[in-house]
């Protein structure tokens, strides 16, 4: 039976621990992937021209491997000895649709 949590009921202590215990260390992660979302971002436009319409996994040196399905992609990663948690997974659209609010 997988185990399911209310994040919303949950206190502050609960959910740290939840995550593994070290809240420094989360506000790492956290810090960490914030600065590689945003070094890809400055970077998207020229991947999606040279890499269009493939899935891409990129860490701040540039891309790691670029594949036609995202399984596909994992694998490479897998492959490379990356955890999965420190490479940016994007699928690069050339034409991506627009989003209405």
């Amino acid at each position: 039976m997988e185990a399911t949590f209310d994040l919303e009921t949950m206190t502050d202590e609960e959910v740290v621990d939840l995550l593994g215990g070290d809240l420094d260390r989360l506000h790492r992660l956290l810090d960490d992937a914030q600065k590689r979302d945003a070094a890809f971002d400055a970077v998207r436009d020229d991947l999606t021209k040279e890499f269009p319409n493939r899935w891409i996994a990129w860490v701040q040196g540039g891309p790691v491997a670029t594949a036609d399905s995202l399984d596909s992609v994992y694998a490479k990663v897998d492959a490379e000895g990356l955890k999965r948690d420190s490479v940016v997974v994007e699928f690069l659209d050339p034409n991506p649709p627009i989003l209405r609010l």
